[in-house]
């Protein structure tokens, strides 16, 4: 119910309809707002990555990239930052 409130931006919407269109999330569930763009969501994986390895937790994180992004110092930060503590 929660997440179709948010679809819908509703009166129910815990967000109060302050989201964009697609980033829904629902902290007790473990599922975090994606960022509008590309090339952060890599270092916000990371980062939620490592803290679920040090909660000792089961929960993954994705990214999602387009080509240009890959050439953003975003995107390769992220991929030294995971090779070095993974």
């Amino acid at each position: 119910v929660e997440m179709m409130c948010q679809i819908y931006s509703n009166e129910r919407d815990p967000l109060k309809g302050r989201q964009l269109p697609i980033m829904y999330s629902s902290k007790e569930h473990g599922f975090f707002s994606i960022s509008g763009n590309l090339a952060t969501q890599y270092i916000q994986a990371v980062g939620w990555a490592m803290a679920s390895a040090i909660k000792k937790d089961t929960k993954i994180a994705a990214g999602w990239i387009g080509d240009g992004s890959t050439a953003e110092s975003d995107f390769h930060a992220a991929l030294v930052f995971a090779s070095t503590y993974k």
